[in-house]
């Protein structure tokens, strides 16, 4: 996004970098969840995510 957009950051740009990072996932599960949560920086998409994976791994190894 630097690199194509080296201009100031705009509400559009931040739209297009959380999309593609949460597109990236390649976890349509959790790129949902973190979509649910409504983040509006491409930081606190990845800690929404960081969070949610962590949760998500727990209640995997809860239930085996």
């Amino acid at each position: 996004m630097v690199l194509a957009y080296s201009a100031a950051t705009s509400d559009i740009w931040k739209s297009v970098a959380i999309n593609a990072f949460l597109e990236a996932l390649d976890d349509s599960e959790l790129s949902l969840e973190v979509r649910k949560r409504g983040p509006t920086t491409l930081e606190a998409a990845y800690r929404e995510t960081l969070v949610l994976e962590g949760y998500m791994r727990a209640a995997n190894i809860k239930e085996r």
